[in-house]
């Protein structure tokens, strides 16, 4: 076994969301018209199509086409909700960052807010979901 591959099952899903969130932005900069949520009006319909696309085409990289186009769609639906929930709790709470580390972009909160659900889809992915019948998975995942 590769010594690297424990630190894939981390890092991947990770880099996914982040391939979200840069997809989501610059496909929203460049195409963006119709708002997608009103918690988070910068954020365009346009943005969240094109970023399930640009963190699809990043998931058909793994190791594992069939794991990674997973974890991928997974990144690029369900993830960007756990950024529109922060949204809701710095709404409610009248705060526009959480933090202030990072300027122009809040605390480090802010930056990992996407990050909250994806770590629990992957371990229960890995650990139950996953079926046997993909042969060609590594070991390691």
């Amino acid at each position: 076994m590769v010594p690297f591959f424990p630190v894939c099952r981390f890092i991947f899903p990770a880099l996914l969301v982040i391939c979200n969130d840069v997809g989501a932005y610059a496909c929203g900069c460049l195409f963006g018209r119709h708002p997608l949520i009103v918690l988070s009006p910068n954020k365009t319909i346009e943005g969240y199509i094109g970023a399930g696309i640009v963190t699809l085409t990043c998931g058909y990289l793994n190791i594992s086409v069939q794991e990674g186009l997973v974890l991928a769609t997974y990144a690029s639906l369900a993830a960007p909700f756990s950024g529109f929930f922060a949204s809701a709790i710095k709404r409610s709470a009248n705060i526009k960052d959480f933090g202030s580390l990072i300027p122009g972009h809040g605390g480090v909160t802010d930056r990992m807010d996407c990050q909250l659900l994806m770590p629990i889809f992957t371990f229960v992915f890995r650990q139950w979901l996953r079926k046997p019948e993909f042969p060609n998975l590594p070991a390691a995942f």
